[in-house]
């Protein structure tokens, strides 16, 4: 973990899905590593109940607790993540169509693919080679990126007004021609009518076409968008940042204690840690305790090795049966809805492709060029010469 910068920490501390108490740690944590910090930091001390309280400390030798900024960081980031986590499953949540492209749906359901952050390198030291990765998951994720939404609905706007002004101008024809065949009689009327008629009709059976594409357009963005709402739904509903309690850190010590033998007094602390994890209730000073004894007895009890045997078991068994199922489940959900997702959004637009293809681009190719034929006087019996 880098080391978070000032504006890092501002951040962290503006953020409203931070406790108080875990800014004040921050805050105290930021300062005791860097005392010029202060100054810059005041106003938030203010704020949260600290005026004045480090400027005493400036310009002395301040040594932080090890880990102490590490942890005040951590704790203020889990708590940012969770509510941008709440944020986007409430805003998923009402099923509203309208946004513009499908990136700012997306977003808003990325938080879920924390839990891969912090839980999918854990799984590759129990199961290596997996394709298990939090690189995966956020790749699985967003195949649907980019996707106009808007772009898609002003097309099927345009296309239908185009349909609306090309039936006006068929009427518009269909009566001007009207108006010359009520005084143009005569063969020649008759094949100018029929060519007429064959080219109206071509044009309307063109605009109904035009027509039943551009309904088709608004419909689909809707459906599209949709289908990229149900996925980031789901998503954003698998955020956790702890497993069965167990933060991304125990579990990380629990997987650590599980593949290492621990026989040895040096081990205690580790076990000890283990045990409590798993509801194991231990006295502050036994440890002491066994330093003393050991020597007294020639060493440790025979019971240690029980202790320790009880410990592996706890953390193996919650590996074995917790962990690892917990990840692999939320893994195999994750693919099945960015699956489903992914076939939804082919199959509308392959819909839209098959309207497209019904679109004729040439409508008037069957009818012949030029004017009809005109009957003429190579038609009639011609007069025979002198």
């Amino acid at each position: 973990m880098a080391d978070p910068t000032l504006p890092d920490v501002k951040k962290l501390l503006d953020d409203p899905g931070v406790s108080d108490d875990v800014k004040r740690d921050l805050v105290t944590a930021f300062v005791s590593s860097d005392p010029r910090s202060a100054f810059d930091l005041q106003s938030h001390a203010d704020r949260l109940g600290m005026p004045g309280l480090f400027l005493p400390a400036l310009g002395t030798d301040v040594r932080p607790w090890p880990g102490l900024l590490e942890d005040a960081v951590h704790k203020a980031e889990q708590q940012r993540n969770k509510r941008e986590s709440d944020e986007g499953r409430q805003a998923l949540g009402d099923g509203r169509t309208g946004v513009a492209n499908s990136n700012s749906i997306l977003d808003q359901g990325a938080p879920g693919l924390r839990y891969f952050e912090y839980f999918a390198p854990l799984y590759q030291r129990c199961i290596s080679g997996s394709e298990v990765t939090r690189d995966k998951a956020c790749e699985l994720y967003d195949e649907q990126r980019d996707i106009d939404f808007a772009a898609l609905r002003a097309d099927g706007d345009t296309v239908t007004k185009a349909a609306r002004k090309l039936s006006s101008e068929i009427v518009d024809q269909r009566n001007s021609w009207n108006s010359i065949d009520q005084i143009w009689t005569g063969q020649g009327a008759e094949a100018a009518n029929a060519r007429v008629d064959g080219y109206l009709r071509q044009a309307a059976a063109a605009r109904s076409q035009v027509e039943k594409f551009g309904a088709v357009l608004n419909p689909a963005a809707d459906a599209l968008e949709k289908a990229v709402q149900d996925k980031a739904r789901f998503v954003a509903g698998l955020y956790a940042d702890t497993i069965d309690g167990k933060s991304a850190e125990q579990i990380s010590e629990i997987i650590y204690y599980a593949q290492n033998g621990h026989n040895s007094l040096t081990a205690m602390p580790e076990t000890y840690r283990v045990l409590q994890m798993f509801g194991a209730s231990v006295t502050p000073g036994f440890l002491d305790f066994l330093k003393i004894a050991t020597p007294i007895l020639g060493g440790p009890p025979a019971y240690l090795g029980d202790l320790i045997e009880k410990a592996e078991k706890h953390a193996r068994d919650f590996v074995d049966k917790v962990f690892v199922p917990d990840v692999e489940g939320k893994w195999r959900a994750l693919v099945r809805a960015c699956t489903a997702g992914d076939t939804s959004v082919r199959e509308i637009y392959k819909k839209i492709v098959v309207e497209v293809n019904t679109i004729n681009d040439h409508p008037f190719a069957a009818l012949t060029s030029g004017l009809p034929p005109i009957p003429d006087q190579a038609q009639q019996p011609q007069e025979k010469p002198h």
